[in-house]
């Protein structure tokens, strides 16, 4: 074997360890908990308490997206309790009055560490449940399943919400800015609206 192709076999095979590499490590980084504090925002809020549980994701935009809807909420009132889908989020729903799920869309799914956070609460006991998902284009067919696996969870979806990147958010123009700050003004103003019919 010649030199060229001695040369060739040896970069592809320096090419072909870096993918998969960078393959196993984001996988096992959109796969992984993120452990944060329950933070309380609006503490002197009257309309009722809301657990936000969501993913972050690989970008700030899932994180950011959630903050506006919790403000949305604390301004309607409600005091926000917010945390990340991790083994230490509550799981534990009785002193809530709705759940807001989160969570960034991976491969047409919500993230696994908001799916896994659904199968360790098991029973919703009928409470109201947000579904809140962004993606790069579609994040309709997550949104799908994620109501799916709350409703199997005993659960009840009384709203959901698909955020993205690259389709345009805002197709009636009403905020100003990019289509990630329209988003996350659309997210503020649905966290503002949300009204839970009685049950």
């Amino acid at each position: 074997m010649t030199s060229f192709w001695t040369g060739m076999l040896t970069a592809a095979a320096v090419i072909a360890a870096i993918a998969a590499g960078s393959g196993y490590w984001l996988q096992r980084r959109i796969s992984a908990d993120i452990v944060t504090p329950v933070m309380e925002t609006n503490p002197d809020g009257t309309a009722g308490k809301a657990l936000m549980v969501y993913q972050p994701g690989l970008s700030d935009f899932q994180a950011k997206v959630t903050a506006a809807f919790g403000e949305g909420l604390a301004e309607a009132g409600w005091r926000v309790f917010t945390t990340t889908a991790s083994e230490q989020a509550p799981s534990e729903l009785a002193g809530y009055d709705v759940v807001v799920l989160g969570a960034p869309v991976y491969g047409g799914a919500p993230g696994k560490p908001l799916s896994r956070y659904i199968e360790r609460v098991a029973d919703f006991d009928d409470k109201p449940v947000v579904v809140l998902l962004t993606a790069g284009s579609d994040a309709g067919p997550a949104i799908g399943l994620t109501e799916q696996a709350v409703v199997k969870s005993r659960g009840r979806p009384v709203a959901s919400l698909g955020l993205t990147t690259n389709r345009p958010n805002d197709v009636a123009n009403e905020f100003t800015g990019s289509n990630a700050e329209r988003a996350v003004e659309i997210a503020r103003r649905a966290g503002r609206t949300l009204q839970l019919a009685p049950h």
